[in-house]
């Protein structure tokens, strides 16, 4: 269904994004699996190898070869290895430079991006009242700036490819 499909897909670490990401790669879509935790990318990497029929990951059987790497936005991190059809690139989304990296390394390691998730979000739990401007912010910053952000950044890609954006939201955000 998603053969030769390039998919971008936030808040891959965990919940509606983690099981979109495994989703997509069980449907053959090369996957951009993006969150803010290397350790757990690792392992939506492992879920997505799994479910694209690779049985066990490469972590696991310890081999490099013909592997692509992890990207990160923090220039010494540590890269971790990725299955043959996903890459994890860690990056804080509402960081200006985050949705520019995020599309160049959709871009340069796996030739294009054909699909975008906007999957990753945040609560400000309480009440209006007693909500901050800090916290509402921060609500703001990761609901709604920065997938505008990461559209924008990959619409050129999007467009050439007749491709399709879906925005996953909550009553919370």
């Amino acid at each position: 269904m998603f053969a030769n499909k390039v998919a971008i897909v936030t808040g891959a670490s965990s919940g509606i994004g983690r099981a979109t990401a495994v989703a997509l790669a069980h449907g053959g879509a090369s996957v951009v699996a993006v969150a803010r935790s290397a350790a757990a990318l690792e392992s939506v990497l492992a879920d997505c190898r799994r479910a694209a029929g690779g049985g066990q990951s490469d972590t696991e059987r310890g081999s490099e070869a013909g592997l692509l790497r992890s990207v990160s936005a923090e220039p010494d991190a540590t890269p971790i290895l990725s299955a043959r059809q996903a890459i994890a690139v860690v990056a804080d989304l509402t960081s200006p430079e985050g949705p520019d990296h995020i599309v160049k390394q959709a871009v340069e390691h796996l030739g294009g991006i054909d699909i975008l998730i906007n999957a990753a979000g945040v609560i400000a739990m309480g009440t209006t009242d007693a909500t901050s401007d800090e916290s509402w912010d921060r609500v703001m910053d990761l609901n709604v700036r920065a997938p505008f952000r990461l559209m924008r950044a990959a619409f050129p890609y999007l467009k050439t490819r007749r491709g399709a954006v879906v925005n996953v939201s909550s009553v919370n955000g």
